[in-house]
């Protein structure tokens, strides 16, 4: 009997303790506890979490540079703006220094963060810092676009250096100045491991070029070298360095140590304009970029890696942009608006020249004529921006990280983006950090400024925000997002109402502290587990299926069992009681955990013990049993074939008529899927019921019925195939001999009339036989009309033909044969047979059995071809037994069977039996397609059930 059958005859099984789901039952319950009692920490065990800040801006465009941009900038103008920037620098820094020290103890004081990573915009900005002679820049007119209009340097949009004029007249001194404050304000951060990238305003006029770029990594590079001279651990990873010519690849991605993610920096410095402020087309440069960033991609997949894109500016509407088009100048967007500076200076110096108004007209012009009609941050080429899309669209991207917005409203930086336009397919992959600059938020009343807590799970990517105050100098979190659900209004309470419950019983007790509650608490469930397993002992069940000799001895055991169990009714007097005893033993161990820690117990403890322990145990008792209810109600499901009731619909044309018949037929088949449940149903409820009170009781009466009636049908197809095959073999037969009397009678040889007589019953006997379980026997399931009873042995023919897999066959000339004793039946050499003989003899496995009333017989094994010993199939075979040994030759050729000179038996191609030595192709065509029908039939042959039900109720 296979094992999977094996399962679905003996429903009754033992009941064991489930160990392990016990112990996964424990781990999550305590997992539940432990985030409540320590403060809903994010971090679990395999999860990595993050800082990811952006925007800090610890340098600002000097007043100098300002005025060199507006030469009608008055002195006191200049000195406010001096003020200005040194008040928000210095705002600026102290929030970078803030955050730095907040994360030391991120979240819920777990330490610091894995790592920070810093999307850009450090303010080191060459051009902010190149020397007066550089004044005199170039000016041509006209060749200048605009800058963007947005939330970045609206003051930048008169200035025509180019980045080379910037980097060629860098004052080392200040340069010098911004690495070694640089290095101070990162030095203080509470991790070693900074990964960081170029924002726009780190960039000489946010250029694509080469130059800039290296101008940015070797300032990362000295910060580095100055960090290492003061003994720092702080190491700064630029994931930008290599999309600067003849740079490493690998210095733009990094491996998270204990995941599967890996970061990569994304250059999108210079996506804010289409061209730099000289009007050097960015587009061929971007382009090489981004294929860098493609390949890096494709490398990462490769690797088998999850990839966080690290970026500075998003591929989204720009706030700033968006609300001038919406509402300050609704009727265009491609016309930039001015800003309230603008204005306030157009205002104050009044017309201009009439040289510099024509120089202004023109640049206008320019400015229609190039400037794209979006309010998106990026102004790149359409080949970029859908080679993003593609990118996006794999599955191994899972996070974008960006900042570069400086509006004031929180919403801008919380998920999904829904205010701005594009793909909301792309804003579910994209984290936004607010900025830590004051920047366009000086003079707003409110602020959005702080920085982004990023948790890696295994399955997915989790923001939390924090929000800064500038007056108290805090962090403040964000609410935590709720779960999909919890946001519906009808899964509130059920999700709540759980969680509240935990809570309020876990608080019982507010005197002692989580480490000790959570002690008391896994006392009480491990007392009352055991406590279960010592009083509700499931005895083994009777399995019906068993053997008459097995049957005695569980009995025998069933009541020991149930005598043991009745004298150890204490959860205390049985080894599991035994181990309560020396480790637990209930309020006493919790009054020595107490004294352990030197805590004394009060009563509010041994109440909160008893209370708790109460709980476990009903808990237990009922989920335990309830699942084991589920599982034997499945069982019974799966067991318990249903077959759906057709559809049978009258011929009519009405509609209102069909719809009468469907509604009907729904109806009919409802009820009928209802009624097929009630053996599940029972099936669980008996269980259920028993199990609470102490007896194994997991079967039903209508579901052994099932199991044994489908055995029935295992049967009775075997017994249809045999009938048929012994029909039309037994008909060719009777043709044959008709043929060969009609031959003789024209021939005038009289024929024999008790031997030949055409009107003998039972010429033919076809039999279907299986393999013992214990493979020592072969006994008939579907047997013909006088047939013996008795099983094959092991030494016979066949038994090794079944065993085997090979077709043989006997003729009663066979013995009259001299060399009879040298016929060799199988060749053994190979081991098919273990611990038998190297060659088996026909002399050895023929063996005269009691009545034999057949001289020639033929034994065709199922499956064929041949299986797998360990496979499921049941080993069987059809055999035809003829009473006269000329009848074989009807249906066989006789060189097929009748021996020949050199081999008697011609065993050595048996395959030729169901092949050409066939000599009518209907028969050889039934006798494959039966062993075909018969070798997956069997399949589902329970030796047991057949014995005990079915084999005394065969027909003989």
């Amino acid at each position: 009997m296979n094992k999977a059958t094996r399962e679905g005859a003996s429903v009754g099984v033992k009941t064991g303790p489930l160990y392990w789901t016990f112990a996964c039952v424990v781990l999550a319950f305590g997992l539940v506890v432990h985030r409540s009692a320590a403060d809903n920490r994010e971090q679990q065990n395999g999860d990595v979490w993050f800082v990811h800040a952006t925007d800090p801006h610890i340098f600002l465009t000097p007043p100098e540079v300002k005025e060199r941009r507006d030469p009608q900038a008055t002195q006191r103008e200049l000195e406010k703006q001096t003020r200005t920037r040194e008040k928000q620098e210095k705002l600026n820094q102290e929030a970078l220094s803030d955050m730095l020290k907040r994360i030391r103890s991120l979240p819920g004081g777990e330490g610091p963060s894995a790592f920070l990573v810093m999307t850009g915009d450090l303010g080191i900005d060459p051009c902010d810092i190149a020397t007066k002679e550089n004044a005199q820049g170039r000016q041509t007119p006209g060749t200048a676009p605009p800058a963007e209009s947005g939330s970045d340097d609206q003051e930048n949009k008169t200035d025509s250096r180019s980045a080379k004029d910037c980097l060629d007249r860098v004052d080392p001194d200040k340069r010098k100045k911004q690495i070694e404050e640089t290095a101070k304000a990162l030095s203080e951060s509470p991790v070693p491991n900074i990964y960081l990238i170029a924002g726009n305003n780190d960039i000489a006029r946010e250029s694509a070029g080469d130059d800039a770029l290296r101008y940015f990594n070797k300032f990362i590079d000295e910060v580095q070298a100055k960090l290492t001279e003061s003994k720092s651990s702080i190491h700064l990873h630029n994931l930008t360095r290599c999309y600067a010519s003849g740079e490493n690849s690998a210095t733009c991605y990094a491996d998270i140590p204990n995941s599967d993610y890996r970061l990569i920096g994304f250059p999108s410095y210079s996506f804010k304009n289409s061209k730099d402020e000289t009007g050097e087309d960015h587009a061929e440069a971007q382009a090489k970029q981004f294929e860098m960033c493609r390949q890096l991609l494709e490398d990462a997949q490769q690797a088998g890696k999850k990839v966080l894109i690290i970026s500075h500016t998003p591929e989204m509407d720009d706030p700033f942009a968006l609300a001038q088009a919406r509402y300050v100048n609704p009727t265009s967007t491609a016309t930039p608006t001015p800003t309230s500076a603008e204005a306030v200076t157009t205002a104050k110096k009044g017309q201009q020249t009439e040289a510099g108004s024509e120089t202004k007209t023109k640049n206008q012009a320019e400015t229609k004529t190039d400037k794209s009609p979006s309010v998106s941050t990026w102004k790149v080429s359409k080949e970029v921006r859908d080679g993003w899309k593609d990118l996006l669209a794999t599955d191994s991207v899972v996070a974008v990280l960006a900042g570069h917005l400086h509006d004031s409203h929180k919403e801008i930086y919380q998920r999904p983006y829904k205010w701005s336009s594009g793909s909301q397919m792309a804003f579910q992959k994209l984290f936004l950090a607010p900025p830590l600059a004051v920047k366009n938020q000086d003079k707003s009343p409110i602020q959005a400024r702080g920085f982004s807590l990023i948790h890696l799970k295994p399955d997915r990517v989790v923001s939390r925000l924090f929000w800064y105050d500038s007056e108290t100098h805090a962090f403040t979190p964000n609410a935590k997002s709720k779960h999909q659900w919890e946001q519906r209004g009808f899964w509130r309470c059920f999700c709540q109402c759980p969680r509240t419950i935990i809570m309020w019983l876990w608080k019982l007790d507010k005197a002692d502290n989580p480490l000790t509650r959570m002690a008391v608490l896994l006392i009480a469930f491990l007392t009352a587990f055991l406590t279960i397993i010592a009083i509700w002992q499931i005895p083994p069940a009777i399995d019906p299926f068993m053997d008459d000799k097995k049957t005695g001895q569980a009995e025998s055991k069933t009541a020991q069992s149930a005598s043991n169990t009745s004298m150890d009714s204490s959860p205390y007097s049985n080894k599991f009681g035994k181990t309560v005893i020396a480790g637990l033993s209930g309020l006493a161990v919790t009054e020595v955990a107490k004294a352990v820690g030197n805590q004394q117990a009060s009563a509010d403890t041994r109440w909160y013990y008893v209370v708790w322990f109460i709980l476990f145990f009903f808990l237990l008792l009922l989920g335990l049993n309830a699942w084991r209810a589920l599982v034997e109600a499945l069982r019974a499901s799966v067991n318990v074939a249903y077959y759906p009731i057709p559809r049978v619909g009258r011929v009519t044309t009405s509609k209102w008529d069909r719809f009468k018949d469907w509604f009907s037929y729904l109806q009919l088949r409802a009820g009928h899927w209802l009624s097929s449940l009630r053996v599940p149903t029972l099936t669980g409820f008996d269980t259920f019921i028993n199990l609470i009170q102490g007896r194994n009781q997991t079967r039903t009466q209508v579901f052994e019925k099932t199991i044994i009636d489908q055995q029935w049908n295992v049967i009775r197809v075997a017994d249809r195939i045999r009938s048929n095959l012994n029909h039309f073999i037994e008909g060719r037969v009777r043709q044959g001999r008709q043929k060969d009397a009609n031959t003789a009678q024209a021939s005038a040889v009289t024929q024999p009339a008790s031997v030949r007589s055409a009107d003998l019953p039972g010429l033919v006997r076809v039999n279907i036989s299986v393999l013992s379980n214990d493979q020592t026997s072969v006994y008939y399931i579907s047997r013909a009309a006088g047939s013996s009873h008795s099983p094959f042995p092991k030494r016979s023919l066949a038994w090794l033909s079944v065993f085997t897999g090979e077709i043989r066959w006997y003729e009663s000339a066979y013995r009259r044969l001299p060399d009879f004793d040298k016929i060799v039946l199988f060749d053994n050499s190979l081991h098919l047979v273990p611990g038998d003989d190297a060659m088996f003899l026909l002399k050895d496995h023929y063996q005269v059995r009691a009545g034999e009333d057949y001289h020639a017989f033929v034994v065709m094994p199922v499956p064929s071809p041949r299986r797998g010993f360990g496979s499921d199939y049941v080993k069987g075979a059809i055999h035809v037994s003829f009473r006269d040994e000329s009848d074989l030759g009807y249906i066989w050729q006789d060189p097929a069977i009748a021996p020949n000179p050199g081999l008697p038996a011609n065993y050595n191609t048996p395959k030729r039996v169901l092949e050409d030595w066939c000599r009518d192709d209907g028969i050889c065509a039934s006798l494959n397609i039966s062993i075909a029908v018969l070798g997956e039939l069997l399949r589902g042959f329970n030796e047991v059930i057949y014995k005990s039900y079915i084999e005394a109720n065969q027909p003989d």
